[in-house]
């Protein structure tokens, strides 16, 4: 016979559920007339408040620049002090007669005579002739060797200065800048000296009546502490003891 297979067991099937349960459905209201508050309503959300504006403080005022008082104006000179005109032209010393006080040639006396003629011819008082002269450049010292040191770079330069400007004017040196300039020729020359306060005044007994000394204290660039020590040391020392004649400035108009 032929081979069967035998049917599969089907399971019993659950019994319904009981329909004598009570189901009980519990409705819960609210209101009035129930012990259950109602739901309180949802708080409106508050706005952000504004932060409060920072107000910057301004940049602090820069101090006012401390305005000091001008020192008071020295007192002027009685009688005021004379003021000359330098040049090498017989046109500088004729310029000289009709705006200065007085007229420095260097060391020429061939530009005294024009300077005197035009003085005359302009009714001003005759300088005379011409004045012995003393050094073109004297310094007063205690120490002569010393401060001749400090001061001669300041001469050298002075001196090739004109010289430069002789020969662009002339097209070559002219006048006391035409020798070779170095130190030991200017040293000689007589022209730039530094001396004792004695010896300045046995320089100026020796020049006599109708004369001048020059100084020159802030010569091509020298130090004015320098100059001022000098001008302290001539003040103390040599002015007290000079014989001084009459000063060459006109008499006021």
């Amino acid at each position: 016979e032929p081979f069967q297979v035998p049917p599969l067991p089907v399971p019993p099937s659950k019994p319904p559920p009981p329909t004598d349960i009570p189901i009980i459905v519990e409705l819960i209201e609210t209101g009035p007339e129930t012990n259950v508050p109602p739901p309180e309503p949802p708080k409106p959300k508050e706005k952000p408040k504004p932060k409060p504006e920072v107000k910057k403080k301004p940049p602090p005022t820069p101090p006012r620049p401390k305005v000091e008082k001008a020192p008071p104006s020295p007192p002027k000179p009685e009688p005021a002090p004379p003021i000359l005109l330098g040049g090498g032209t017989p046109a500088a010393a004729r310029r000289a007669a009709h705006i200065a006080d007085g007229w420095f040639p260097p060391l020429d006396p061939r530009l005294w005579q024009p300077y005197r003629d035009e003085c005359l011819a302009l009714g001003k008082p005759d300088p005379g002739a011409y004045p012995r002269q003393g050094p073109i450049f004297l310094w007063v010292s205690k120490a002569p060797d010393k401060d001749w040191e400090r001061v001669v770079p300041h001469v050298l330069h002075q001196l090739r200065s004109y010289s430069e400007w002789t020969v662009e004017a002339y097209g070559k040196p002219a006048g006391p800048y035409a020798v070779d300039i170095t130190e030991e020729t200017v040293r000689s020359s007589n022209a730039y000296q530094v001396l004792t306060p004695e010896e300045v005044l046995a320089l100026a007994e020796t020049l006599g009546d109708e004369s001048v000394l020059y100084l020159s204290p802030l010569l091509a660039g020298i130090d004015p502490r320098l100059a001022s020590g000098m001008l302290d040391l001539y003040e103390r020392e040599v002015h007290p003891h000079l014989r001084r004649g009459v000063s060459p400035r006109p008499p006021a108009a």
